[in-house]
């Protein structure tokens, strides 16, 4: 098996990333943007006040303040076109933390011409779902969380940067007249 459809079939074995607060802030005052919900959060990786976790099932509710979002991985075409659709629902801002994944479908159908795209230098060092930096596998890139050495393939483990390159994506909202 490639490494390629190897990676694809851990998609959901390891599909929480948080994203590190730093970061966050960061770029909330860089891109002057003040989310105040976090659609796709645990307990632990959230970073508004207001949040939803896998268990309020987001994707049933509505986002009808100023969001951000860093989808589970293994459902990114679902949540970009749901933020999408919230967002001109309740025209409210979006910022997303995604990866880029420009030759996909929902990034042309709800990203593309509909949005900003800040894509970001380097590889993100996301978070799992205890808080902690995931490590990924030097030779079958699979992510793993409190290890040194892969069980898989006895890979030497490394702090995990994203497997793709990553970009915020922020949808603004209208201005009324």
């Amino acid at each position: 098996m490639s490494k390629a459809l190897q990676h694809l079939g851990d998609i959901h074995i390891q599909d929480e990333y948080g994203t590190p607060l730093t970061l966050f802030y960061e770029k909330c005052r860089e891109y002057n943007i003040r989310p105040i919900l976090d659609v796709a959060a645990s307990k632990i990786n959230h970073v508004c006040k207001s949040y939803f976790t896998k268990a309020d099932d987001a994707l049933t509710l509505n986002w009808d303040v100023d969001f951000y979002m860093n989808p589970p991985y293994s459902q990114v075409a679902k949540f970009i076109k749901y933020a999408y659709e919230q967002h001109k629902k309740f025209n409210v801002n979006g910022l997303i933390l995604t990866y880029a994944k420009t030759d996909t479908k929902w990034w042309h159908e709800y990203i593309e011409k509909k949005a900003e795209i800040h894509f970001i230098k380097g590889r993100v060092k996301f978070f799992d779902e205890n808080g902690k930096i995931k490590k990924y596998c030097s030779n079958c890139k699979v992510s793993f969380s409190g290890i040194d050495i892969c069980p898989r393939c006895d890979g030497e483990l490394r702090e995990n940067c994203a497997p793709y390159p990553s970009c915020f994506i922020i949808y603004r909202k209208k201005l009324l007249k």
